[in-house]
């Protein structure tokens, strides 16, 4: 008995409950936005790799001065990237 409750009361939800269809107005496509993302991933590569190479560097540095320096332009490197990622959700 319970079974054929529930079975008619699934059956009745799948029959009576209309389907919801997306409307295209509301959802238009965005081909200039996928271009702007493959854009943006490419500079976001370029910047890991100088990333990794400036990290070397540091790591190689025997003088404290250099590698001082060194840490800075890695600070303004990764403020940057922080930056490029906020302006890509801002769009």
């Amino acid at each position: 008995m319970k079974k054929m409750i529930l079975t008619v009361s699934l059956l009745s939800m799948f029959v009576l409950t209309p389907p919801v269809l997306a409307v295209d107005e509301h959802h238009p496509e965005e081909p200039a936005a996928a271009a702007t993302a493959q854009v943006d991933q490419g500079k976001i590569e370029a910047s890991v790799e100088q990333m990794q190479e400036l990290r070397q560097k540091i790591e190689m540095e025997k003088d404290p001065a250099k590698r001082k320096d060194l840490m800075r332009q890695q600070r303004m490197m990764m403020l940057n990237g922080m930056m490029m990622q906020q302006e890509a959700l801002m769009k």
